[in-house]
């Protein structure tokens, strides 16, 4: 699960990643997009035409998690 990679070099590596101010940006608006497409996803078991909306946000957020990904080989 941890590609052979101990938690501590994980955890190195999360922070590093996250200094960048763009990559900061993308997760402040992609995460709550993520969290709010659960909840209507759950609304819309009550509510008609919500489903599109939630899936919509969930497909967007996880976009923003990824879109600063940097594209180089893991080290």
């Amino acid at each position: 699960m941890l590609n052979g990679k101990s938690w501590d070099h994980w955890i190195a590596q999360y922070q590093e990643s996250h200094q960048n101010r763009l990559n900061q940006l993308t997760h402040t608006i992609g995460i709550p997009m993520i969290v709010v497409s659960i909840l209507l996803g759950l609304a819309s078991l009550f509510g008609a035409g919500l489903w599109a909306a939630a899936a919509w946000l969930f497909v967007l957020g996880w976009v923003l998690q990824f879109v600063t990904t940097p594209l180089a080989p893991p080290a």
